[in-house]
C-alpha cells in the first residue's frame, strides 16, 4: 500500500524493484537508509553516510564493536545486511593492540589506508597513497 498526502491505496502486490544504477532507486534508498540509522548517526567526523557508503570513528576497539554490531543489529531489524566482504577497520595511534572486530562470528579485514568516496584515508599524514591513487586511475583511462 502507498501512503501519502492525498489518502491510502488499497494493498497490492509488488512484483519487481527499482533496478540498480536508476536514478529513482537514490531517491528511495537514501531516505530510507536515513530513516533505520538516524538514532546511530553522529555528528561529522564521527560518523559520515554518503548512500550506501559509512564511515565511523571512534575511541577504542570496543567502542568501534559495539558501533558495528549496532549497525549490523538495525540493519536485519529491516530486512538488511552488513556487507562483511566490503567492511573494513583502521586503527591509529601511539598504543594498538592485539586483536579484531566481528559480526557474527565474522571477522573485519583490518587496514592500513581505506577509500571513502574516492579518497584515500591512510594511518599516517602522508599524502602520497590518495595522490598515488588518483594518477594511476588517470593513467587506466588514458
Amino acid at each position: 500500500m502507498v501512503r501519502c498526502a492525498a489518502g491510502t491505496s488499497k494493498p497490492f502486490l509488488v512484483q519487481g524493484g527499482v533496478k540498480q544504477g536508476s536514478a529513482l532507486s537514490l531517491l528511495l534508498f537514501i531516505p530510507c537508509v536515513d530513516a533505520i540509522t538516524r538514532d546511530i548517526q553522529k555528528p561529522h567526523p564521527w560518523c559520515m553516510l554518503y548512500a550506501d557508503d559509512v564511515m565511523v570513528a571512534v575511541e577504542t576497539r570496543e567502542e568501534l564493536q559495539e558501533e558495528v554490531q549496532l549497525s549490523e543489529e538495525r540493519l536485519q531489524r529491516h530486512g538488511l545486511r552488513l556487507n562483511i566482504a566490503k567492511t573494513e577497520y583502521m586503527e591509529c595511534g601511539a598504543k594498538i593492540e592485539d586483536g579484531t572486530i566481528c559480526v557474527d562470528g565474522n571477522k573485519l579485514k583490518k587496514v592500513e589506508c581505506f577509500k571513502y568516496l574516492r579518497s584515500r584515508i591512510a594511518f599516517t599524514d602522508d599524502v602520497l597513497p590518495d595522490s598515488y591513487g588518483r594518477a594511476n586511475a588517470a593513467w587506466m583511462k588514458w
